[in-house]
């Protein structure tokens, strides 16, 4: 498994995920976009997760290589890659499926509890688990076919981390 993650700012890394993807001996290579590093070519890499940053996926224009990112999800999607999005991570896949990121009404900031969308084989999620948030923005799905389409991605990335699906 060759994994690719983005990294938007130096104090934001893998975290746990470091930990899972060395115990299924994946590849990992990444690239730091504030330092408008490369984009590997998606014939390379079988994942994408794509970290989290104090910026909006609407600040193209303080860091214009955020269109260059959104296009690459798109095309990594398109391609049927398995992509995780964190915090900034899911909106900018959202964005990249033409969903609306705008501010929200009041910051989300502190514990709330995440709700599971679905129950999968051998990942089991609690029916809600307490979370911490510092979340300024909300994704707005402009039509039954975006949700649709994200609800969709979500399942394929449920399986392949289950194991139900090629996880390549």
């Amino acid at each position: 498994m060759r994994v690719h993650w983005l990294q938007h700012v130096p104090f934001e890394g893998l975290g746990s995920i470091a930990a899972w993807l060395e115990s299924r001996n994946a590849e990992t290579s990444r690239t730091r976009m504030w330092t408008g590093g490369r984009l590997p070519p998606l014939h390379g890499i079988d994942w994408l997760v794509i970290m989290g940053g104090p910026m909006s996926v609407n600040d193209e224009e303080r860091h214009p290589w955020l269109v260059h990112e959104k296009r690459f999800i798109a095309e990594a999607i398109a391609q049927d890659k398995t992509v995780l999005g964190i915090c900034l991570g899911a909106q900018l896949i959202a964005s990249s499926l033409g969903a609306r990121v705008r501010p929200n009404r009041e910051r989300e900031i502190g514990w709330y509890p995440i709700e599971p969308i679905r129950q999968t084989g051998s990942i089991h999620f609690a029916d809600l688990v307490p979370a911490p948030h510092v979340q300024p923005e909300i994704v707005m799905l402009n039509s039954t076919q975006r949700f649709l389409e994200i609800n969709t991605l979500m399942s394929k990335l449920l399986d392949r981390l289950d194991g139900n699906a090629d996880i390549r």
